[in-house]
């Protein structure tokens, strides 16, 4: 096993920045509960973090060895001296200690000697620096750093216009790898280009940090980084079984692209009789020999993390935002509200300010609770003075508003003003409940897990990580595990996005490779948009090899699970995880949920169900009532102009587009943004993709908002009638899906969009002639480009010829992509003689046929119904589901009210069938 003195010579620069940025999330708890806690926990609290400060200084002498590694000077006579005055500056630049003394905890570096020392293979790098850390009487440190660095070998391929003629074999610096690279092999670099003569580097590497998906030996970095071989590179790796802790048959060869990649088995030869490895890649990256994790037997283990924020709840309140920022409920609303934009909260006997005085009363079980400072959401320096002036200026006596400000200050400065507070936040003279901004409403806290063996000597290794049910309270700004950022989040993102980043592919491979052996600190940031309260909650399942857990205080519940876990298990109840969050921790914590003002209170849960219902939108009015059909987690999609508005309507401005993915969010909504080019620009497709104008509009839209978007290029390509589209020929059209993809990846953002393809029009001409157009798509199409099938079900009930299923043709399914049906329905073509050709009980009867169909189909992750409301035409007014006054309940037509959520119908078709493309 590679242990972490055998370190890394390749690293990037961003790791410095990572651990500096991310050090703070990692001892918030710790050193949160060190404040608050008597001068007798003193001890226990420094001594828990000795670990994280060891961690934390190892890391930042490491990075100082890794930079001073690429200047390259190990010839020189003074290179030992360079070097050390090198990693000297650099190590010091990289500590930061204010975190600690920023929360009450003397931190000390005190100045040592580096010492550097060149052999022929190894640099041995070692420093006397100690770091200290004390409250009160208490002090721990830490000191004594130690690190071996191997050199690397570096040569050049001999090729001829790129391409490698005779076998070339290279042996790393420790003599146990060999790679032998093939004739005929053609070397191209990370933008496509041919490289002739390439020069190589391989380097020996650690992990660059701990990583329970791996049973490392050793691992090697291949330079340069993103290089791609035509011919398979022949890797064969020597090894020691002495000691090894398993089965020679269980070894295999891994790869990865990267730090934040996960480790993925390559085809392995295992010779036992030589003690040789031997497997083959197709690209550079970093690559070593491991075991299988299965080895053994799997585990799987549950973790339920209990974990919930309370930020000074109150009454059922309409909150606004104010030209200052600043969220409270208007001064026409004193007793809660009662409109459709209310959300339940609770009583305002919890309405509290002091995060101790809540731990003391009503904490809720398990999990940590905090608060997000008032002092952390202003930038103004000022800031302090102002809010606390204000905040005490109606006090009756002098002596009165000087024992507020006293006050205020002191809770400004501890980071507990928080929560909601009475103040004049609109400077109209009165006070109104409210916060300073959005992230004042929120909470962030920490739980922590710990992993152990089940026997001694034995080392966990994890194969998959999965998120069986996630509760979040409005939008997450933080998601980190170990400091380590599980995904990236730009501003904030709603729960149904946060699930589907997690859940891409199915297995958390993000989080897998942040998992350590021993204690592991979850860290999560909640911004809350409504006034109520905030929480958290998320059921983890890790499968691996020699797993075991144990609970440690604040942390969640942890088990183990025996059998094997089916559609049909109840994951929530191994761990007993609530079912419905909102009445159970309320519950639990002796509160009152405000039903009679909110109606029921449902769970404001995102979990592994999905919800199938959606519909296509033309103005922003229709949001919520497409919530009121749908349900949380259905589908809204709304169609805009690439380059400005078309057909005359504002609503379809590029500009308009980030308000509407918000406003879909906000209502738990999978916002689907339909991207068309302007009215006969046929022509200049070719023009316009060179411009990059589809990349562009995304990449303004992913600045505007956060979260991965649901983007769908283009609308009927193969519609003559229809302008606003892609170019007709179908392997144009491809080609155009294959640009944009390579835009997006080129701009770093492909990550963070899922790119769906036009649905086909069946009709135009016919939906034979769809079905070759499909076909030739598929052809020409990257499968790497695109994410879902689009696909247009018309006519999907009511005909004779009614087929909802017309996408299951075999080139479809074969792409193995989930489907979305973007158009469904009867189209614009059913007006007979000035009336509607089919009734509302046949259209009613229809779709409910259509949606057990699609319910039952896991392949389908929803439909969008053509259309909720459209009166630009008799035509497409049949089309409508509600009626021009959209609040006006008796213009819902029959078929809206007997399949929205809590209808007559929605029961009759079933629970949705959710495999994995959910």
């Amino acid at each position: 096993m590679l242990k972490r003195g055998q370190i890394t010579i390749f690293i990037v620069v961003a790791i410095v920045i990572a651990l500096s940025f991310g050090m703070l999330f990692l001892l918030k708890s710790e050193l949160m509960q060190g404040i608050i806690q008597p001068e007798r926990d003193e001890a226990l609290m420094l001594q828990s973090e000795q670990t994280s400060l060891r961690l934390y200084a190892e890391q930042c002498f490491e990075d100082a060895v890794h930079n001073s590694y690429q200047h390259n000077c190990f010839d020189s006579e003074d290179c030992e001296l360079d070097l050390a005055a090198y990693i000297t500056a650099d190590f010091r630049a990289c500590v930061d200690l204010e975190p600690y003394r920023a929360r009450g905890i003397d931190a000390e570096m005190n100045n040592g000697d580096v010492n550097v020392d060149i052999n022929d293979n190894v640099i041995n790098v070692v420093s006397d620096y100690e770091f200290s850390l004390s409250a009160g009487t208490s002090l721990v440190s830490v000191s004594d750093f130690v690190f071996s660095v191997e050199r690397p070998i570096t040569f050049v391929v001999p090729t001829t216009g790129g391409m490698l003629r005779e076998p070339f074999r290279a042996t790393t610096a420790d003599g146990l790898m060999e790679v032998e690279f093939a004739p005929g092999t053609v070397f191209t670099n990370a933008l496509g280009n041919v490289v002739d003569n390439p020069e190589i580097s391989i380097y020996l590497a650690s992990l660059t940090y701990e990583d329970a998906t791996i049973h490392g030996y050793r691992i090697y970095q291949f330079e340069p980084s993103g290089m791609k071989l035509s011919e398979p590179l022949t890797i064969k790796l020597q090894y020691d079984d002495g000691g090894m802790g398993a089965a020679e048959e269980t070894l295999i060869i891994v790869k990865r692209d990267g730090p934040g990649d996960i480790w993925r088995k390559i085809d392995t030869e295992v010779y036992p009789e030589q003690n040789l490895a031997i497997g083959y890649m197709d690209s550079f990256s970093e690559a070593g020999l491991s075991i299988t994790c299965g080895a053994g037997g799997n585990t799987k283990i549950f973790i339920d993390t209990e974990f919930m924020y309370v930020v000074g709840c109150e009454p059922c309140l309409c909150f606004v935002e104010g030209e200052n920022g600043a969220w409270y409920a208007p001064d026409y609303i004193k007793d809660g509200c009662a409109d459709d934009k209310s959300r339940c909260g609770i009583d305002e006997e919890m309405g509290i300010k002091k995060f101790e005085e809540f731990e003391k009363t009503s904490k809720p079980k398990g999990g940590t609770t905090a608060y997000v400072a008032y002092k952390d959401t202003y930038s103004d320096p000022n800031a302090k003075d102002i809010f606390c002036n204000e905040y005490c200026k109606d006090r009756i006596t002098p002596e009165d508003v000087n024992e507020c400000k006293t006050k205020c200050k002191t809770d400004w400065d501890d980071g507990t003003l928080a929560g909601c507070q009475l103040h004049d936040w609109d400077g109209d003279g009165d006070n109104e409940l409210g916060y300073p901004g959005m992230a004042a409403a929120g909470g962030e806290g920490e739980f922590s897990f710990e992993l152990i063996n089940k026997s001694e000597g034995d080392t966990i290794c994890i194969n998959s990580i999965n998120i069986s049910n996630i509760f979040v309270d409005d939008s997450v700004s933080i998601f980190n595990l170990n400091n380590q950022p599980i995904i990236s989040i730009s501003g904030s993102i709603q729960p149904n996005d946060l699930l589907k980043s997690l859940q891409k592919g199915g297995v958390i491979k993000a989080l897998a490779n942040k998992v350590v052996e021993g204690k592991n600190n979850f860290t999560i940031k909640v911004i809350n948009n409504n006034g109520v309260c905030s929480y958290a909650r998320m059921l983890f399942m890790f499968e691996g090899t020699g797993l075991t857990c144990k609970d440690l205080k604040g942390s969640g519940k942890c088990c183990e699970f025996k059998g094997e876990v089916t559609a049909d298990t109840d994951l929530a109840a191994e761990c007993g995880f609530p079912v419905n969050i909102e009445v159970d921790e309320a519950a639990t914590a002796g509160i009152n949920v405000r039903d009679e003002d909110c109606g029921e209170v449902k769970a404001a849960a995102v979990n592994a169900k999905c919800n199938k219902f959606g519909f296509m939108t033309l103005a922003p009015e229709d949001t919520q009532y497409v919530h009121t059909f749908s349900g949380d987690g259905g589908w809204i999609l709304r169609t805009f102009g690439v380059e400005g508005k078309i057909w005359g309507d504002d609503n379809t401005a590029p500009e308009s587009a980030p308000s509407f993915v918000i406003s879909a969010r906000n209502m738990k909504l999978n916002p689907i943004v339909r991207i068309v080019g302007p009215p006969g620009d046929e022509a200049n497709i070719d023009i316009r993709i060179d411009d990059n104008k589809y990349v562009i509009f995304i990449k303004n839209l992913l600045s505007s908002t956060s979260g991965p978007l649901y983007v769908q290029i283009g609308n009927e390509p193969n519609n003559e009638d229809f302008q606003a589209s892609g170019k007709k020929d179908p392997a144009q059209y491809a080609e155009m899906i294959n640009k944009i993809h390579q835009g997006l990846t080129n701009a770093g953002i492909r990550d963070k969009v899922y790119i769906i393809t036009a649905g086909l029009s069946p009709s135009k001409p016919d939906s034979a002639a769809r079905d070759v157009y499909a076909k030739t798509i598929i052809d020409n199409l990257n499968r790497e480009a695109f994410d879902i099938w689009g696909h247009h079900s018309y006519p999907s009930w009511t005909d004779a010829g009614a087929n909802p299923k017309s996408y299951d043709r075999p080139e479809i399914r074969a792409l193995e992509k989930p489907i979305l049906i973007t158009e469904s329905g009867q189209g614009v073509h059913n007006l007979v003689d000035g009336r509607c050709m089919y009734d509302d009980k046949d259209i009613t009867k229809g779709a409910k046929e259509a949606f057990r169909i699609w319910n039952t189909d896991s392949q389908v992750i929803g439909t969008t119904i053509f259309i909720l409301l459209d009166t630009n035409s008799p035509e497409r007014a049949c089309t409508s589901w509600i009626g021009a006054n959209r609040a006006d309940e008796s213009q819902w037509r029959p078929q809206y009210n007997d399949l929205r959520v809590g209808g007559p119908g929605r029961d009759d078709i079933g629970e949705a069938v959710c495999g994995n493309y959910n």
